[in-house]
């Protein structure tokens, strides 16, 4: 496929420039007349023809639009085209216009979603199966965007709460250094001085107990301890801060890993492990599980394809791995509390519903409900966060400057008190 920029103008007689893949020329300007553009300027693009995965806010837009259609029973692949002539994102236009193509060629919806499926979120795919197969595919795209909007909602929330408190911490590290490197040293310099001290590395050496003998009570304990350390500190300062520069660098590595494909395991396997975020997490995971499980029981579809499709579209690899290993279970003939009994990372309270609903044809609304349980759950320690990251962190940083502050005053009412 080639990219093709243009320029045209619709009925209503706005002027608009744009990017378009198409095959050849003839078929771009065919693509664009059905849009109802009149192309006023077509040329072939000098770039490449590189497939980009669609951001966060991209893809909520496309799938709000694709269950809006879907609800109002607009034929997707003319509102899909449509819907191109309007947006202004080039990924977002290059994707509508692949996804009307393949279902102008007679691809039914999931197979010409899987066809893109590296342009989309994980498992976009199995959830537009299963609403397809539920038929309520609108009702499953919103509760997707849903569980999206509270993903995204979760990470604006940390971001905002860690971005005041990091910038502070930058600043005092800097103010620290600057203290280590030129005040510490200089503080030092002056004690040997007076004292008549050869090397001022020596200074920490009188300081109780192993040099002079303590002075007054007010110089004695915690000044002369902080003291200590800051002056020790002092001495190893620069390894101390290519240390931090080391660590700093591999968090950033790490942070950038987890977000490819293939850390997206090792992605997980922090986020469960970090206080706070790992019940923000796994309540959002486990509230995208039940979600789709209620799509699915809706539809009639068996237990063991249900639990599957639910795993499958939690977004966790553990939980998918888990209902796997249960669905083989229960093809084996084991009931559900003894296939789902073994796995942690199933849910207790999921097995509970479905076991006590099922009997009774109560399971799609159960499920539906407590996926709304999980959810607010998720926003209930978002909350929470909000209430304790900040003032920690904050706390953290006035702890480290006013520990350094102690030591330097400590150790000059020390060394002045054992001098007097």
């Amino acid at each position: 496929m080639r990219l093709f920029d243009y320029t045209g103008q619709l009925q209503s007689g706005s002027t608009f420039q744009g990017t378009l893949e198409a095959q050849s020329q003839e078929h771009a300007e065919q693509l664009l007349a059905e849009m109802g553009i009149r192309v006023t300027s077509l040329r072939p693009a000098q770039r490449f023809a590189y497939v980009a995965p669609l951001s966060l806010d991209d893809f909520l837009f496309f799938n709000e639009q694709v269950a809006a259609m879907t609800k109002a029973g607009v034929p997707l692949q003319e509102g899909l085209r449509q819907l191109a002539a309007d947006v202004g994102s080039r990924k977002l236009k290059r994707l509508l216009l692949d996804l009307a193509d393949d279902l102008a060629a007679g691809a039914p919806l999931e197979q010409a979603v899987a066809r893109q499926k590296q342009r989309f979120p994980t498992s976009y795919a199995d959830v537009v199966q299963a609403g397809v197969r539920t038929g309520d595919l609108g009702g499953a795209l919103y509760g997707l965007t849903a569980h999206l909007r509270l993903k995204s909602g979760v990470r604006r929330a940390l971001l905002e709460l860690a971005a005041y408190p990091l910038v502070i911490l930058c600043f005092a590290f800097c103010i620290l250094s600057g203290i280590m490197r030129v005040i510490v040293p200089t503080v030092q310099a002056t004690i040997a001085d007076s004292l008549r001290m050869p090397d001022w590395r020596l200074v920490s050496n009188i300081l109780p107990p192993y040099g002079l003998p303590p002075g007054p009570p007010v110089s004695s304990g915690i000044g002369r301890a902080a003291a200590r350390i800051v002056f020790a500190a002092a001495d190893v300062w620069p390894t101390i801060e290519l240390i931090l520069a080391l660590s700093l660098a591999g968090m950033i590595l790490l942070v950038l890993f987890t977000t490819l494909p293939q850390g997206r395991g090792l992605r997980e396997w922090l986020l469960r492990r970090i206080p706070g975020i790992a019940q923000i997490h796994w309540s959002s995971v486990l509230a995208r599980f039940a979600h789709t499980s209620a799509l699915a029981a809706y539809s009639g579809t068996p237990l063991p394809e249900m639990i599957v499709a639910g795993g499958a579209a939690s977004g966790s690899a553990a939980l998918l791995s888990a209902t796997r290993r249960v669905a083989d279970r229960l093809a084996r003939g084991d009931s559900l509390e003894q296939a789902a009994g073994s796995e942690a990372d199933v849910p207790a309270l999921w097995t509970c519903v479905v076991s006590a609903t099922a009997p009774r044809g109560d399971l799609p609304a159960a499920l539906a409900e407590l996926a709304r349980n999980y959810e607010m759950r998720a926003q209930q320690w978002t909350s929470a966060m909000r209430i304790i990251l900040g003032p920690l962190l904050l706390l953290i940083v006035g702890a480290m400057l006013g520990g350094i502050v102690v030591g330097v005053i400590g150790a000059c009412i020390t060394v002045i008190n054992s001098l007097m």
